[in-house]
């Protein structure tokens, strides 16, 4: 039984590690284009262009989020992923705004290995009648 909660300890650290180490360099990414190119005023934009610079922020927001609140800036990454997904079709297929989805998909797995290991067993679940 213990080497067993040893894998499952294992499986939980890779994961947070991995969700953590890629939602930072995705934050860290866009900060540097932030910086180079310059915010833009997004009422000066057309209207995609202002919904994926919205998505970009509710995506890093999402990515804030989840190193506190995993399920949760998970889901918010995953929207602001599928906004950005519908606004512009073609560019989903690029590797790396896919890294995006995969980092919000990440911390909701740990979210979800984390709840259902902290989850109290019921009766039938212990094998009892």
């Amino acid at each position: 039984m213990t080497k067993r909660a040893d894998y499952k300890r294992v499986i939980l650290i890779a994961l947070r590690a991995t969700a953590r180490f890629l939602g930072s360099v995705l934050f860290l990414m866009i900060i540097m284009f932030a910086v180079g190119e310059g915010i833009p005023n997004p009422f000066a934009l057309g209207f995609s262009e202002t919904i994926t610079f919205f998505s970009f922020v509710i995506m890093l927001a999402g990515l804030i989020i989840a190193w506190k609140l995993e399920g949760i800036g998970g889901l918010i990454v995953l929207g602001g992923y599928l906004m950005f997904a519908v606004v512009n079709p073609g560019s989903v297929s690029m590797n790396v705004v896919f890294i995006f989805p995969l980092t919000g998909i990440l911390f909701i797995a740990y979210w979800w290995i984390l709840e259902k290991q902290n989850r109290p067993r019921t009766d039938s679940q212990n094998g009892r009648q």
